[in-house]
């Protein structure tokens, strides 16, 4: 009877502690391996709004198999057994995160869910590109060994976070914001057309999340013209970041 009641008591301490770290529900039927919200469909996070709680929920599919340049397994292709996520960075300071698996490993072509909350102030106004650190736990298909390799994924999401300016304040601020020629084999124009001067940040990024740009503006009242400068940088996706007051934008530039 006293074994019995001790299942019992473990059981119950299992079930609340896999609540405790259950705070989503892996999507079953996303439509291809990745992160979703996607950059490659250039979906974002939601914004976060300065001194209003933030929670949203980031869900993924992990790949089955990993191909790896090496000598040691033919054709370098590996079969993931499972994966672990020891690091998410780039959060601002206050803001955490939550996988709905407590050891955060996940097994291949494994799905699974995190939530990022917070309450950001207006020290944290602008746009943080967030990653994370994976640890794969691989088997050689051809040659049948394991092995691990550290993988770090140097960008796999944006979050932005902005003053509260009105839904359609900041929805005007995104629509008059015009980058051509996109796709581009020379340096494109940015064009926006501000209903006020104020002032606002611009960064772009490369593909691998690093900074290669980055300066503060005025905006004039009425047509701006400016150039990006991305022509001496190699064929790509650029990542260009406008932050100010008044909303944040996000946009890509192809660069042929």
């Amino acid at each position: 009877m006293k074994k019995l009641s001790f299942l019992i008591f473990i059981f119950f301490l299992f079930i609340l502690h896999e609540n405790i770290f259950s705070q989503c529900t892996p999507i079953q039927n996303l439509p291809a391996t990745g992160i979703y919200p996607s950059l490659k469909n250039f979906q974002f996070l939601p914004e976060a709004i300065v001194d209003s709680n933030y929670s949203t929920i980031a869900y993924f599919w992990l790949d089955s198999i990993y191909k790896v340049g090496t000598d040691t397994c033919p054709d370098g292709k590996f079969e993931i057994d499972s994966a672990t996520i020891q690091k998410v960075f780039g959060l601002p300071i206050g803001f955490t995160f939550q996988f709905d698996k407590p050891g955060k490993t996940y097994k291949g072509g494994g799905k699974g869910c995190m939530v990022i909350s917070g309450v950001p102030n207006d020290s944290m106004i602008g746009v943080y590109p967030l990653g994370t650190t994976i640890m794969y736990h691989l088997f050689c298909v051809a040659a049948l060994f394991p092995v691990s390799i550290p993988k770090t994924d140097s960008v796999v999401q944006y979050l932005s976070i902005r003053k509260f300016a009105g839904i359609s304040e900041s929805e005007n601020f995104q629509k008059n914001i015009i980058i051509a020629p996109n796709p581009t084999s020379q340096n494109p124009n940015l064009q926006f057309i501000s209903e006020i001067e104020h002032a606002v940040v611009i960064s772009i990024y490369n593909h691998t999340g690093q900074l290669i740009h980055y300066e503060k503006i005025i905006f004039n009242q009425g047509n701006n013209l400016l150039t990006l400068p991305v022509l001496k940088y190699r064929k790509g996706i650029y990542t260009i970041m406008i932050t100010g007051k008044r909303g944040n934008y996000i946009g890509k530039v192809v660069k042929l």
